[in-house]
């Protein structure tokens, strides 16, 4: 049996707050979104999607855990 998604764990990488680089980069915003599949979007729901999406790719897809979480993060940009 598969064990349970560690949202926790996923929900942890909203809540660090990356080093400032010496020049921000324009694309830098403090206002709590992210940009998920080319989209700005609140954290709230980014969070939300990929729990989802990991979820979908897991059981529907056959994937393991691990797979279906580290796929789900590519689409995650920083920014």
């Amino acid at each position: 049996m598969a064990r349970k998604p560690d949202w926790q764990a996923l929900g942890a990488l909203f809540d660090q707050t990356p080093p400032a680089p010496a020049t921000a980069p324009p694309s830098t915003n403090e206002d709590g979104t992210a940009v998920y599949n080319g989209e700005r979007l609140p954290k709230w729901l980014v969070r939300d999607l990929m729990q989802e999406r990991a979820a979908i790719r897991e059981y529907g897809g056959g994937m393991t855990r691990e797979e279906a979480e580290a796929l789900t993060l590519r689409g995650l940009q920083r920014g």
